[in-house]
């Protein structure tokens, strides 16, 4: 098997980004974001997702900009699976995207998210 961690960490590929990370709790029946939201500093490859990716995430032509971001475990990306918390968001190079998938990628320690584009900052 190949080893690629020396090729996902490489400064020629990879790029630091921004996971932002919002927690809150519920009061009087509202979800209530804490702010500010933490801010943590990941580091791997991003690239734009392929055609094939698309279509396996069931948005096929119908999405713009998803993009796709490697991380090395222990750091991981959360998606909320219950209305008690929110979704990571990552800003890469002044975008903002919302992780719309994560899924572990190869044998090696790394998790792969797939992020939509939600605007500029």
């Amino acid at each position: 098997m190949i080893n690629v961690s020396e090729l996902i960490e490489d400064p020629d590929f990879a790029f630091p980004y921004t996971v932002i990370r919002r927690t809150g709790k519920w009061v009087n029946a509202r979800f209530v974001i804490n702010e500010p939201p933490d801010r943590l500093t990941y580091y791997g490859v991003v690239q734009p997702a392929t055609t094939f990716e698309l279509q396996q995430l069931g948005i096929g032509d119908n999405e713009q900009g998803v993009m796709k971001f490697f991380c090395k475990q222990p750091k991981d990306f959360y998606i909320a699976t219950d209305s008690s918390n929110v979704s990571d968001e990552i800003e890469f190079r002044d975008k903002l995207y919302k992780i719309l998938k994560v899924s572990p990628w190869q044998h090696g320690n790394w998790t792969r998210a797939f992020g939509v584009l939600k605007g500029t900052i």
